[in-house]
């Protein structure tokens, strides 16, 4: 439950029109639940300049799945957030972990986190 929440709140921060202190907000909301759930920080050498978007099959390789099955979860809403740059599609690696992350179970009895798709 507190992983969807992560994933939501991220998903939250990148529909565009959100106002700049209630983006403040749910960046201090994200690192809380981080530490509540046990995730680290985002390292330093993470940042966009060291660590810059992908394109799917770089993404699919990351992520240790064909990019077939990305192209399938990105059109049932399913997938991790993307951006799309004329007709090229890419991914983030924070929001690629950030995805994964959020689908971890302990065991093969918990049911699968159900994440909403993500605001057009």
């Amino acid at each position: 439950m507190t992983m969807d929440l992560v994933a939501l709140i991220v998903r939250l921060h990148h529909v565009e029109g959100i106002p700049a202190e209630m983006l403040r907000v749910l960046e201090e909301e994200v690192r809380t639940l981080r530490r509540v759930c046990g995730i680290p920080d985002e390292p330093k050498e993470s940042t966009p300049a060291k660590r810059g978007w992908m394109r799917r099959p770089a993404a699919a390789q990351y992520l240790g799945c064909s990019e077939s099955t990305l192209e399938k979860l990105a059109l049932t809403g399913n997938g991790p957030p993307y951006s799309t740059f004329g007709r090229s599609v890419h991914y983030h690696p924070d929001n690629l972990d950030i995805w994964m992350a959020a689908r971890e179970r302990q065991s093969t009895s918990e049911p699968r986190a159900r994440i909403p798709p993500q605001a057009a």
